[in-house]
């Protein structure tokens, strides 16, 4: 896919993005590497205040949580709240499943 879209396409980054959901399932760590990469791509592609943008920022917090990285999943979680806000409105009900995953993190690190 690489070599028939490019670097720089939509498609790459939905790649990168499955790839990632498979290794975190698998237990991989590197997941977080390609989620982290699919947000790039999403955020220069489509831009900050996309929801595609905030879509994968939130899979990236999920990620971050599983491999240990409770602050930076919090940190990507608040931004993907953000971006929702601002694409959706603070009514969208993804807004409310992010508050949610947040709330399961603090739960699970006794906050």
């Amino acid at each position: 896919l690489y070599q028939i879209c490019g670097a720089s396409h939509v498609d790459t980054a939905v790649c990168y993005q499955t790839l990632g959901r498979i290794l975190a399932q698998g237990g991989d760590k590197s997941s977080v590497l390609y989620q982290k990469r699919a947000v790039a791509l999403f955020t220069k592609l489509r831009g900050r205040d996309h929801f595609e943008t905030a879509s994968a920022l939130a899979t990236l917090g999920i990620f971050q949580h599983k491999n240990g990285d409770t602050k930076g999943a919090l940190e990507s979680l608040r931004r993907s709240i953000y971006l929702v806000q601002l694409v959706s409105g603070p009514l969208s009900a993804q807004t409310g499943l992010y508050y949610q995953n947040m709330g399961v993190m603090y739960h699970e690190v006794g906050q």
